[in-house]
């Protein structure tokens, strides 16, 4: 909560003053209210109209005017809403920006996905549903005390002390009783459950093992019914304490009414506002009490949140964009990942002088590029090169559900047509583009489903050679190809950059120009 607060606090002023406007619309409910009792009681002993004028006015100003208060008080609470929540958004991305992926081993998906859309989302609720209404609820129940005390004091300071009460007994009573709640560790256990039977669906068909995940993901979803059903239980127990509370003091309003008429010290009229302005005291409370008790998981999700929201270092200088020519230099560099089994590894890679890295699989190819690229520790010394200056290929590269043109433009948005075409046919993909109905709009699936997993590679090898930067690491770009399609494509894209600096890794024996170098590692 404290690293929360961080977001909240310059939003303050404008939570504050949104609580406030919402308790004053609220409290003309509770002028609505009163002048209506009074209105009505008083025209039962046919007065002169005049003087119910004033009353007759109060009715429609406190009618027309709660609406109205109200929608700017929404308008209000919505607005600081929006700003914090974007801002915690803005710092999850940020911080898994500058995260290594060694550090992110273990993280399940489906926890970060909660993490970053569930939970950033709900937590609004400790504002929005607990304590902005429940500072409207006090500004307007201060209001109705008030007119009680006005009227009847002894009566007034009793339904105050009574609705003080209740506004600290009840949330008190809803957080307690909610407090070994469970719901959001199944709700990340379903999330992630979930992803996973995505991800693994053509292995569940296969394997026959999808009714296995279908009766585990149900399983998970009943737990969370059950939890939902438990707090459901608080809520209903809140709200009948809140009906409690309000039935006491309606109960004793009678009382107080009726005892103070006999004594000479209530006019008649005023018997029905004592009586039923208690009802406008505890009219904002059953919703916002029911809120609290999500309180407790509210909290945890705000507490799980904390580890994302930590501030990133900013030293105020925009970061360089070097679209010159590079050279990449590694000397005595041994991943981490493969410490023991790969020797040290010592290399140029300059523009017009391509490395293409060999070996099996497993020897410690792509552990180069990770390293290279500072998403795993390594010991020797790699050249420093700007994020923004390197285009890269990995082997889990993603392939969105929309069209080809917008799958090859992510990388670059403003490219033409005519040059994704060409990047195409060096990837030899354009006669298969052209022979589709619909061509660079046409539809790829989830995940490419409608390609082949040469398709697919080939796909996403166009989309990097699409941008425009100094180096090109290209991980098993060839995967999915035969040798002599492999080959073809290599010796295009040397060509292509020819003057950029180019890393390849294929576990394919593959051969380059007369000015390239070949890394064959052993191990």
């Amino acid at each position: 909560m404290k690293t929360l607060a961080r977001f909240i606090r310059p939003q303050t002023p404008q939570l504050l003053l949104a609580g406030l406007i919402a308790g004053i619309s609220l409290s003309m409910s509770v002028g609505l209210l009163a002048t209506s009792a009074w209105l009505i009681s008083m025209a039962s002993t046919q007065p002169p109209i005049l003087i119910l004028e004033v009353a007759i006015v109060a009715v429609r100003f406190f009618g027309l005017g709660r609406g109205v208060v109200r929608y700017f008080a929404r308008i209000k609470e919505h607005e600081a809403a929006l700003n914090i929540q974007t801002k915690i958004r803005q710092s999850i991305y940020s911080t898994m920006e500058a995260r290594m992926p060694s550090q992110l081993i273990g993280v399940q998906r489906g926890k970060i996905l909660q993490q970053v859309v569930t939970d950033s989302e709900a937590i609004q609720d400790l504002w929005l549903r607990i304590a902005l209404p429940w500072l409207a609820s006090l500004v307007s129940g201060v209001s109705a005390v008030g007119i009680l005390d006005w009227i009847d004091r002894p009566f007034g300071i009793l339904a105050g002390l009574i609705f003080l009460g209740a506004m600290w007994i009840v949330p008190f009573i809803s957080i307690a009783t909610s407090a070994k709640s469970k719901q959001r560790d199944t709700e990340e256990e379903l999330f992630d459950g979930f992803i996973q039977a995505c991800d693994s669906i053509e292995e569940s068909l296969v394997f026959g093992t999808n009714e296995n995940v279908r009766r585990e993901l149900i399983a998970t979803q009943e737990k969370i019914s059950r939890s939902e059903r438990s707090l459901a239980k608080v809520s209903g127990l809140a709200e009948s304490i809140q009906a409690l509370f309000a039935g006491s003091t309606i109960g004793l309003a009678v009382i107080a009414a009726a005892h103070a008429y006999e004594n000479g010290k209530l006019a008649g009229p005023n018997i029905a506002v004592i009586v039923l302005v208690p009802l406008a005291i505890y009219d904002g409370l059953p919703l916002t009490f029911a809120a609290f008790s999500q309180f407790t998981t509210l909290i945890k999700r705000a507490d799980a949140l904390a580890p994302y929201l930590n501030p990133i270092a900013d030293d105020g200088k925009p970061e360089i964009i070097n679209r010159d020519a590079v050279t990449l230099i590694l000397t005595n560099v041994v991943p981490e990942t493969v410490k023991g089994r790969l020797a040290p590894i010592t290399a140029e890679v300059s523009p017009g002088k391509p490395l293409l890295i060999q070996g099996r699989s497993g020897c410690g190819k792509s552990s180069i590029i990770s390293a290279i690229l500072g998403f795993i520790p390594f010991e020797g010394e790699i050249t420093q090169i700007p994020q923004n200056s390197i285009s890269v290929m990995l082997q889990n590269d993603h392939l969105f559900a929309t069209s080809i043109r917008e799958n090859l433009k992510i990388g670059r948005p403003e490219v033409s047509d005519r040059e994704i075409m060409q990047i195409l046919e060096v990837v030899e993909l354009a006669s298969l583009i052209h022979s589709m109905p619909e061509g660079l709009d046409t539809h790829i699936g989830p995940y490419g489903f409608n390609l082949s997993g040469g398709e697919k590679q080939r796909l996403k090898l166009a989309r990097v050679l699409l941008r425009h930067t100094s180096v090109y690491l290209l991980d098993e770009p060839f995967e999915f190809l035969d040798a002599a399609m492999a080959q073809r494509i290599a010796l295009k894209i040397e060509r292509i950059l020819v003057t950029k600096t180019l890393l390849i890794v294929s576990h394919l024996p593959l051969r380059l120009g007369d000015n390239s170098n070949t890394l064959q590692l052993l191990n």
